[in-house]
């Protein structure tokens, strides 16, 4: 299956490109299929482009690209219902950009996805292979990413954010300005802010709560244990899978998997435990405090996995902040909602958003705590 290197249209440059835009273009072509090297050099399977087939619905879209369902007509395998997505990047600029997040992503999801090589449940989603189109006379790079399908039980995949904001997670109290007679059954009430100042509670059960933050907990073990820090965790960047019978954690299939190592950078944590970068990364609001400063190590996402799961909790966590202190205090607010509702949860969640990484909790010590919740009630 393995095509190895970028696909190239040549076709004549455009008349409009300087002799000296010309030798860029021939130097980024070159840089490309340098990268392509090296990815295939540690075990990143290449197809062509004309071996995925994006004919489905719109999965996702992001800053970069869009994520679409697909198939892909690799030769000599089975057709395969897959996830693609598609940077489609121009000038150059962009494409060096495009090319160096591109190239991230998936050696960090190679080296993520050990389990799945070794045929074991994994909670992170698997990286298939992916394609990369250079196409000369518009000075463009289309970059494919080939990633599994992740069946939600819905018509198309759904993200942790799209669960929570699922109606059947919240209960009206007060529609188009009428009381619904509804019982309050939870201490988590959001008001809309229009005029007719709609009312909803917010109802998931605390067992599904649980359940979710364990499942997060294990992704972010199996991601620590490969010394990966992912750094853009939140809802959106995890999907939830479907039921399949009894779910057993340990065995059966995982809840939930962990997507877009575009941020994602290693760390060895006998050797080198912090890696200090030339660029920010993550999620406003998500970020630990020393994201600011470019400083990762395996607890920056101990915290973005606390704020994870406090929006988990809670159902809504943002309320029009814009500064890093707006997002601290809306954080705080939400943390004191869940104190008085469930002290043993917040209790933990407190421990991840500490300031200090130092005294945050391990991932493995996070896990062993919520569990440990899970089995007292």
């Amino acid at each position: 299956m393995d095509h190895g290197h970028p696909t190239i249209r040549k076709t004549e440059m455009q008349a409009s490109l300087s002799t000296s835009a010309s030798k860029q273009w021939a130097a980024l072509v070159t840089d490309i299929n340098s990268a392509c090297d090296e990815m295939k050099s540690v075990g990143v399977t290449f197809v062509r482009p004309s071996d995925i087939a994006m004919s489905g619905a719109l999965l996702g879209k992001g800053a970069n690209g869009t994520v679409r369902r697909g198939t892909l007509h690799a030769p000599g395998t089975p057709a395969r219902d897959v996830a693609i997505k598609m940077i489609h990047a121009t000038g150059i600029d962009d494409i060096k950009s495009d090319l160096v997040e591109f190239q991230n992503e998936m050696l960090m999801n190679h080296r993520a996805s050990g389990r799945i090589r070794e045929g074991k449940p994994s909670r992170i989603a698997e990286t298939i292979c992916c394609a990369v189109e250079v196409v000369c006379d518009t000075a463009s790079v289309r970059f494919l990413i080939v990633m599994e399908h992740v069946s939600s039980g819905k018509r198309n995949s759904q993200d942790v954010a799209d669960l929570i904001q699922d109606d059947r997670h919240w209960k009206a109290l007060r529609y188009n300005g009428v009381d619904t007679g509804a019982k309050l059954s939870s201490g988590f009430i959001e008001t809309e802010t229009d005029p007719i100042q709609d009312v909803f509670a917010y109802v998931m059960s605390r067992k599904r709560k649980l359940t979710l933050a364990v499942e997060i907990a294990r992704s972010l073990r199996e991601l620590a244990l490969s010394d990966i820090v992912h750094l853009d965790w939140k809802p959106s960047n995890i999907l939830a899978v479907a039921r399949s019978g009894t779910h057993d954690a340990e065995r059966a299939c995982p809840l939930v998997k962990l997507i877009d190592f575009g941020d994602a950078t290693t760390v060895a944590r006998e050797h080198e435990p912090t890696k200090t970068l030339d660029y920010t990364t993550g999620t406003p609001g998500y970020s630990a405090p020393e994201s600011e400063y470019g400083i990762a190590l395996l607890a920056t996402d101990v915290f973005s996995v606390g704020v994870t799961i406090l929006e988990l909790w809670v159902g809504c966590l943002w309320h029009g902040a814009t500064s890093e202190r707006g997002y601290h205090e809306e954080r705080m607010r939400a943390l004191q909602k869940v104190e008085r509702s469930d002290p043993m949860v917040a209790s933990v969640l407190a421990e991840c958003l500490r300031p200090d990484p130092a005294t945050r909790p391990t991932a493995t010590q996070l896990l062993h705590r919520l569990k440990k919740i899970q089995k007292a009630r």
